[in-house]
């Protein structure tokens, strides 16, 4: 249950202070008469958002995909975010070590877990790689390259359940993270270069500062941000801050929510001017005959 600030007149000037007795934001709660309980709530409540902006950007990138481009390559990495924020909201929050559920669900849904960010890492590449031509949208090739690649990072997940895979987590999890992200935004600044314009740049501005932020988090492991609070004298206010679980998955949020705007405005197909004009002159002369 989310608390309240707590009120002191000893604290610190706008200081991070630890205090391990601070009650910690993810705390659960119960709904439905206690039938459901909901551990860690600010995460449950970004993953749900998380899973309806992907879904929801699959959903219009597929409705407007005629005067998009590359549409099929990035309707397909908003589908796996939200595939990835669904089973995070499980393992994070309903589906926990300790919870009703089964082993083997547990299991089976951290695995999707796993599968789905590496999945998006990766995509990412995938999405910069076909902005500069390099990769064809719609083609049997690029969509094998895309399902072996995904099949294989869930071969190896599940290799890593097994035992037979050490440092899974390190490689697909967080290296790949770093590795799709930054090839991205490479590949999107010689896009700009390639089709001098600067079309939703400062969405994809965005999208880069929540995404290193984010994965600064998640590199720190601040994982016991919840036993820390801010300090401010002026009103002698104590504010807890969210897990870091929390904040990995706010700047993942903000971070994609970026990304969508960036591709709806940048991505769309422009129309040749001057043939446009060629087109308008000949249907008036049509008209005069």
């Amino acid at each position: 249950m989310l608390t309240t600030p707590v009120v002191s007149s000893h604290l610190s000037p706008l200081k991070w202070t630890p205090n391990t007795n601070f009650p910690c934001l993810t705390q659960k709660v119960t709904l439905f008469n206690g039938a459901l309980t909901v551990y860690s709530p600010d995460i449950a409540i970004l993953a749900i958002c998380g899973a309806m902006i992907g879904f929801l950007g699959c959903a219009l990138t597929y409705n407007r995909r005629k005067a998009l481009i590359n549409s099929e390559v990035y309707a397909v990495i908003f589908f796996l975010f939200g595939c990835m924020n669904t089973c995070g909201l499980f393992i994070n929050s309903i589906a926990v070590q300790g919870s009703d559920f089964s082993q083997n669900f547990i299991m089976f849904v951290g695995l999707g877990d796993g599968i789905f960010t590496s999945c998006v890492s990766l995509s990412f590449l995938y999405c910069g790689l076909a902005d500069v031509g390099i990769l064809k949208d719609k083609t049997w090739w690029t969509r094998a390259i895309l399902l072996g690649s995904y099949l294989t990072l869930a071969f190896l997940w599940r290799s890593s359940f097994s035992g037979n895979f050490v440092n899974a987590f390190q490689y697909l999890y967080t290296d790949l993270t770093e590795i799709g992200s930054l090839s991205f935004f490479l590949l999107s600044f010689f896009w700009f270069w390639q089709n001098k314009t600067l079309r939703g740049g400062r969405w994809l501005l965005l999208a880069g500062i929540s995404g290193v932020v984010g994965i600064f988090v998640l590199l720190r492991k601040l994982g016991d941000f919840c036993f820390w609070h801010i300090n401010i004298p002026v009103i002698h206010l104590s504010i807890p801050l969210p897990s870091g679980g929390g904040v990995w998955y706010f700047f993942s949020d903000l971070a994609l929510a970026s990304f969508l705007l960036f591709y709806l405005t940048s991505k769309t197909i422009q129309k040749d001017n001057t043939q446009q004009s060629i087109s308008e002159e000949k249907l008036k002369l049509l008209e005069n005959c």
